[in-house]
Parts: structure tokens; sequence; C-alpha cells
């Protein structure tokens, strides 16, 4: 995320992309696009609540069992 805000050095070729990140950043309260299960823990519950009330998942699951032990560990991007 900060390096879409710099302005004076971004590899991206919209000239008004640094401007609309930091908007971006101000508005969700920090980073838009968050890694980690963590960070995006309510979005993957609400998913399996959604798949299970479809018929899509035969009973309701936890981000835990989707992904392997060897990715719960904590990465700072």
């Amino acid at each position: 995320m900060n390096s879409i805000c710099a302005s004076c050095r971004s590899p991206n070729p919209l000239a008004w992309l640094p401007g609309y990140a930091r908007r971006m950043r101000d508005l969700f309260g920090g980073d838009p696009f968050p890694y980690g299960i963590e960070e995006n823990r309510a979005t993957w519950e609400q998913m399996a609540l959604y798949a299970w009330q479809q018929g899509i998942a035969h009973r309701r699951f936890t981000p835990e069992e989707i992904f392997p032990a060897g990715i719960m560990t904590k990465v700072i991007i």
C-alpha cells in the first residue's frame, strides 16, 4: 500500500493512482486490501455462513478448516 501511495516513485503507470490509493486508505481506515486470515476473518466467516445457508457446504466451517496449518502464520508484507 505504501508503494502505491508514493507518487514520486510509483511503478504504476496511472498518474491518479497514488491520490486514489491515499483516499481509499483514509476511507477504509487502513489498508483496503488486507492480507492474512485474521485481517479477513469476518469476510471468511460470512462466506462460510452463506455457503452453508445456500446448501453449497453441508455444514458451517471455520477459516482454520479452509487453510492448511502452515498457512496460519503471521506474515507482514
